[in-house]
């Protein structure tokens, strides 16, 4: 009967259970240690007076079984560490710790588990058993990684819990070793993120595909079609790759996979450099015929393009891999708690920009304090940048043409436009980085700016730990006060004391802010802040930006983060112009132009060019008798645009109190 059937299932799975804890128990394990000893250090006799200390690690080595912790640097602390006034050999402790270690994991049975054998018609492409840790830290213990060829996953799971350094150690071979591994290691991976090696920096883009070795045979001329294919110019083709902008780097990135004829595509935040429409082009990609037959994984904290293309989500619980299917809507039906990576909530965590100090001659925060006018730039080319800094000849096209900008500290000002079009090098310009070939930059005396760079090499030392950095950076602060600043941003614990290369992107962006909020610039200048953030610190971040006594310049494709907190828009192609109008009007106008655009890639495949992005113009003024006084002209609403800055306003250029 069912009721006997059950009495016999519970009898077998408290006598496998007692099994276990016979075969893990301290004492046996102790037993085992001895052996082990006496067969890889040579020690047959342990003196009386060291085998409590035997009897301990065995208890310790017994709860490590039980919570099925096997990775050798938790058994180094816990065995090898206590060995070593037994043996005195640092190479006899490691070797009889790893032997004790492998033992005893044989001795722990392994779990029946139901294999999650993924839904679809492709291919499973790879059925791995494996562990993973970093950095001292354990990520994933004993998990199961199955993946179908052909479907779209979404790796999913809190700040830091090790997404980026699994699918690096996908590419990178890291998993060999494991069962499965071997098929896995078989397929040809391709991690695809924006950052370029700086070796390569002034490589012309197809010389740099031409690099590869397995793109090499390809030749010049089919590289050259492929990138066309996707949208790459004359140009850009011949572009040094130091001189692509972000989203032309991922769109690089890509290029080279298809080339690569990837099974595997691992992509780490793929739509942060991308504008509008090519985080659409993207989403073409991914779901279209050329990736037919590739599988791809995904770690995005973007919800609209997860939703677009994810067929499964696999999420990273307590320290395993479990995988639902559908895409992000209908995993946060069945994981609610999911939730909170893709929405605004209250949070703990607040942080602020300090007050900025006073400036000798400004008495209002409209008033400018930086100018930049009639500003032109161009990249040098490749046989330029070649001959050195000796060579003044600019060849090529400008990047910024007749830019006049000035900025206040009451300014929210957000750079808007396609990649590729000058934005960041408009930051550099403004922060110094860059020298116009025309133009001037005309900031007061004693402005301070401070800058968020989305390449955080640029900025940190990844040799360092964050507290190491600080105080090497701050002489001034205490190791208590660096403790404090760095807290105060999100940077707390053990990850203060953390080498910074094995910290996740938006643990490094957290240290960034810090050194940001340290220095009380006037102006801070923001390229692309929400790229490594989750919702939560961007929801401190704009927080933080409205409290904010200073100017701000952000560049950013992020929508949600420039309608909380901008209020003028710099529209960036070759040139500037401001567009008249809110945020509100600027995303209606730029839905508009993607359904032109849309309806153009249907039509019958004559290329059209989408009408630009323009205001809509003022009702011409009325018509008035010459012995009439005019009408006066209509009222653009200019301090809706300024926040609080007063009717009366002047330009600075037309004061006469001797601040330029």
């Amino acid at each position: 009967t069912r009721r006997q059937t059950t009495a016999q299932n519970t009898n077998t799975m408290a006598t496998t259970m007692n099994a276990i804890a016979d075969a893990i128990q301290p004492s046996a394990l102790e037993a085992l240690l001895t052996q082990t000893l006496a067969d890889e250090a040579g020690l047959n006799d342990v003196a009386e007076g060291f085998k409590p200390i035997l009897a301990y690690v065995a208890s310790l080595a017994s709860n490590q079984c039980v919570a099925e912790t096997f990775h050798m640097f938790e058994w180094e602390k816990t065995c090898k560490a206590y060995l070593t006034p037994i043996l005195a050999d640092e190479e006899k402790c490691a070797a009889v710790t790893k032997k004790f270690m492998d033992e005893s994991e044989k001795r722990v049975p392994k779990r029946e588990v139901e294999l999650d054998i993924p839904e679809g018609e492709g291919e499973i492409l790879c059925n791995v058993e494996f562990k993973l840790a970093y950095g001292g830290k354990i990520l994933l213990n004993t998990t199961h990684f199955h993946v179908r060829r052909g479907r779209i996953y979404g790796l999913l799971g809190h700040n830091g819990c090790g997404k980026s350094t699994l699918m690096r150690a996908i590419s990178s071979g890291a998993l060999a070793g494991f069962p499965g591994a071997e098929e896995l290691m078989k397929l040809r991976a391709c991690f695809v993120d924006h950052d370029i090696d700086g070796s390569d920096a002034n490589t012309p883009t197809i010389d740099f595909c031409l690099q590869e070795p397995v793109l090499a045979p390809l030749g010049r001329e089919k590289i050259r079609e492929k990138l066309l294919e996707m949208e790459f110019t004359e140009e850009l083709i011949n572009k040094p790759i130091c001189n692509l902008s972000g989203g032309w780097k991922m769109k690089l990135a890509l290029a080279r996979a298809v080339l690569l004829n990837a099974d595997l595509l691992l992509l780490d935040e793929p739509t942060n450099h991308l504008d509008v429409q090519k985080q659409q082009w993207l989403c073409d990609f991914l779901t279209g015929p050329q990736c037919e037959h590739v599988t791809t994984l995904v770690v995005s904290h973007d919800s609209k393009f997860l939703n677009k293309v994810l067929s499964d989500v696999i999420h990273y619980e307590n320290m395993r891999l479990k995988r639902y299917t559908g895409n992000l809507d209908q995993f946060v039906e069945q994981c609610p708690m999911a939730k909170a990576y893709f929405s605004i909530h209250d949070t703990e965590m607040k942080f602020t920009f300090p007050v900025p100090g006073p400036l000798e001659g400004v008495k209002s925060r409209t008033k400018a304090i930086l100018q930049a006018k009639n500003i032109t730039f161009t990249y040098p080319t490749a046989e330029e940048k070649a001959l050195g800094p000796s060579c003044k000849t600019r060849s090529g096209k400008p990047t910024l043409e007749d830019v006049s900008v000035q900025v206040s500290q009451a300014s929210r000002i957000a750079c808007i436009g396609p990649n590729g079009a000058g934005k960041s090098t408009l930051v550099k310009i403004i922060n110094g980085e860059l020298t116009p070939r025309r133009g001037a930059v005309r900031p007061h005396g004693h402005l301070k700016m401070t800058k968020f760079t989305q390449h955080f090499e640029d900025v940190l030392d990844f040799t360092k730990t964050p507290l190491q950095w600080f105080m090497d950076r701050y002489p001034d602060c205490t190791r208590e006060d660096a403790r404090k600043w760095l807290g105060r941003y999100g940077t707390s614990g053990i990850v203060q004391q953390q080498t910074m290369s094995q910290l996740s992107e938006g643990q490094k962006a957290k240290v960034v802010f810090c050194h940001m909020a340290k220095q009380s610039a006037h102006i801070l200048l923001l390229d692309e802040p929400t790229n490594a953030l989750d919702m939560e610190m961007i929801d401190s971040l704009a927080d933080a930006i409205k409290a904010f006594k200073g100017g701000v310049v952000l560049v950013s494709h992020d929508m949600r983060l420039i309608s909380q907190v901008t209020e003028e828009i710099w529209i960036v192609d070759k040139g500037l112009r401001k567009y008249e109008g809110d945020i509100g009007n600027f995303k209606m106008d730029l839905r508009r132009q993607m359904k032109l655009e849309k309806e153009d890639r249907k039509g019958q495949g004559k290329k059209k060019k989408s009408p630009k992005v323009e205001p809509q113009k003022p009702p011409p003024a009325p018509s008035f008798r010459l012995d009439q006084a005019p009408p006066q002209p209509p009222a653009r609403n200019l301090d809706a645009l300024r926040g609080t800055a007063p009717s009366s306003y002047v330009p600075p250029g037309r004061r006469g109190d001797g601040a330029w």
